[in-house]
This record gives structure tokens, C-alpha cells and sequence, in this order.
């Protein structure tokens, strides 16, 4: 017999700072998953680590053919 448990979140936000010349979005999810596997007489747990994952751009339309983005990106895992 097999337990399987998985929780994941999912946010973001975004929309324009300056109308037509600058936007933000930002982008975060977490992942968590462990398994149990039963067998007669014992029980072994294992599991995946937690992961975080944030995404934060940020762009410029400096003129018409110009744009220019930022981005901030952090991907880990996370101790439970």
C-alpha cells in the first residue's frame, strides 16, 4: 500500500506601473510531495524537499522600439 500527499501554491500579481512605459509582474510557487509505501512488518517514508520558486520581472518601454526588462528569479529548496 502506497500514501502519495502533494501541496502545491501557486500566486502572482502583475499590471502597469507607469501606463504604456512600465509593468510588473511577479510570480510565486511552492511544491511539496511525500510518499509512504507500507510493506508487512515496516513502513518507509521518502519524499521530495519543499521547493520555492519566486519570479519577479520588470519592464520598460523606453520608446516605441526600445524596451528593456529586469528580472529578480530565486529557485530553492526550502527546509521543513
Amino acid at each position: 500500500m502506497e500514501e502519495h500527499e502533494l501541496v502545491e501554491v501557486n500566486a502572482s500579481l502583475g499590471g502597469p506601473i507607469l501606463r504604456d512605459r512600465l509593468f510588473f509582474f511577479g510570480f510565486a510557487r511552492y511544491t511539496d510531495s511525500s510518499s509512504t509505501h507500507y510493506s508487512p512488518g515496516r513502513g518507509e517514508q521518502w519524499g521530495t524537499p519543499a521547493v520555492a520558486f519566486l519570479d519577479l520581472p520588470l519592464d520598460r518601454q523606453v520608446r516605441n522600439a526600445l524596451q528593456t526588462q529586469s528580472m529578480y528569479r530565486e529557485n530553492g529548496n526550502v527546509s521543513r
